[in-house]
């Protein structure tokens, strides 16, 4: 399994998410939003509003507090 996680600079929240996958000792990739100029026009068409957005493999799971429902 891989996690992605589309995060923005000096977020709390995607920081926490971070080391939440790194303390489940799980793969997983970080992208900021800004590293590609169409990130953020992709999430807001999407209606993603907020960071971090996490998906594992194809499924979406959504932002921080969703990681730590999808762990429990």
């Amino acid at each position: 399994m891989m996690y992605f996680v589309l995060s923005r600079p000096d977020c709390v929240w995607c920081d926490r998410a971070i080391e939440l996958l790194q303390k489940k000792g799980v793969d997983f990739q970080v992208h900021s939003i800004y590293d590609h100029p169409m990130t953020v026009r992709l999430m807001l068409r999407g209606q993603l509003k907020t960071a971090p957005q996490i998906w594992v493999d194809k499924e979406y799971i959504g932002g921080y507090k969703d990681l730590v429902n999808h762990f429990s």
